[in-house]
């Protein structure tokens, strides 16, 4: 089945704005990391296009608010985490409590009324926390974080995400809309074309595609040649590399054909659980070795193997839809009685000043070329192919959400 998708939903700014209305608010978004506040007065900021919302540490849970002054409307506090007995405004010096009850107003003679009831404490954002993240939700009665993820939710926990330890923490500014990154991460189409280097330990054919509700995996076998590759017994450069820093195969296990180095990756795995390194006991010998990529709708999507896990996360521009921010985490599972690393910084850098790795840089180098190329007259719409059902089905799921006069049916195009 063939779709077409108007190229208006990447380059219209009436679409980013009818995202912000109807998209955004109403839908669940992981604004960061529960290790990060790991104490009372903890807080990290979380910013979505117009949106900034302010997550603490309560003494029980966390609370999240608007990150902006009740009194002239500053932004309360600069991007970034940290920890604070108390907010207090640059602006005029008002002081919030980290429960975010107004604390106190310079002079307060100056207002003789008093200050309004509705002004008195910040906003507050539905905040949750799951699998090591924290949630928040920027519209009033959210339903229940389990009941947006539906299915999706067991396959994640059964990895336990809680047991990784963040990394590597990136965030670039790219000159491409936030869904064409979301698509380039939901189809392994592209593979051959832009990654022929990793073939010999990804099997870019025998992908499993599913759906559940708003979300989708992809179940990808890893530590095997791809099919497309004339020699499928020699172990090339790439997954030897793979075999010994990421499975921790001693060499003298690497012998052999490379099609029986998936095996051995998942029994070298499994004993080393057994061992009581680490629990495994719920995945199974496949997801021990395969790359179960998940897309939580809209904008995350998390990369998960038995020893690591990538988090990439698109956020669009507040007004260019031709720009996007995304965020790219790296996590290893930590064996037991081994403290996790120290945390990595935060670096934020622009396209072309800076490295998400050589995979995902080539796709970058794409996806801003994709952008540049949606701006020709000559072209209408993306043109989406079995292989690339993710794509077709975020953008059903937009459907349902985003008011627009174009949509997405089952087919809008002949079949190729």
């Amino acid at each position: 089945m063939t779709t077409v998708i108007p190229k208006e939903r990447y380059t219209s700014a009436e679409y980013l704005r009818a995202e912000g209305e109807h998209l955004w608010p109403r839908v669940w978004l992981m604004a960061g990391l529960s290790t990060d506040l790991p104490s009372p007065g903890c807080y990290l900021t979380f910013e979505l296009g117009m949106e900034s919302v302010l997550v603490v540490r309560q003494q029980e849970g966390v609370r999240a608010f608007h990150n902006v002054c009740m009194h002239r409307g500053r932004r309360l506090c600069e991007p970034g985490m940290g920890r604070a007995e108390s907010f207090r405004c640059p602006y005029h010096g008002w002081q919030w409590a980290v429960d975010g009850q107004l604390a106190r107003v310079p002079d307060p003679p100056a207002f003789p009324g008093g200050v309004p009831e509705s002004s008195s404490r910040l906003k507050g954002v539905a905040c949750t926390e799951w699998a090591g993240f924290v949630w928040v939700f920027l519209s009033p009665d959210p339903p229940p974080l389990s009941e947006f993820l539906g299915a999706v939710a067991p396959l994640i926990d059964v990895y336990r995400p809680q047991d990784y330890a963040l990394v590597e923490d990136l965030t670039l500014d790219v000159p491409c809309n936030w869904k064409v990154c979301v698509d380039a991460f939901n189809e392994v189409y592209h593979l051959r074309s832009v990654h022929p280097e990793i073939l010999g330990f990804v099997d870019d054919v025998n992908v499993r595609t599913d759906v559940f509700g708003l979300h989708g995996r992809l179940t990808v076998p890893f530590y095997i040649p791809s099919p497309r590759k004339a020699d499928r017994h020699s172990i090339d450069r790439g997954l030897r590399w793979l075999l010994e820093e990421q499975a921790r195969l001693e060499p003298a296990q690497i012998t052999g054909s490379a099609l029986e180095m998936r095996e051995k990756v998942q029994q070298r795995i499994r004993g080393r659980a057994e061992r009581g390194e680490f629990d495994c006991s719920a995945l199974s010998d496949d997801q021990l070795s395969d790359n179960n990529h998940f897309h939580v709708f809209p904008n995350l999507q998390l990369d998960l193997y038995a020893l690591t896990m990538q988090n990439l996360r698109a956020r669009p521009h507040p007004t260019d839809p031709g720009r996007m921010l995304v965020d790219q985490q790296r996590f290893e599972r930590i064996p037991r009685g081994t403290p996790r690393p120290r945390r990595p910084a935060h670096t934020v850098f622009a396209f072309g000043q800076g490295s998400l790795g050589a995979v995902t840089d080539q796709d970058m180098f794409n996806l801003v070329r994709v952008q540049q190329g949606m701006a020709s007259s000559g072209f209408d719409g993306l043109v989406i192919g079995d292989q690339e059902d993710l794509i077709r089905h975020l953008h059903q799921s937009l459907d349902r959400y985003v008011p627009w006069p174009r949509r997405i049916g089952a087919s809008t195009a002949p079949s190729i």
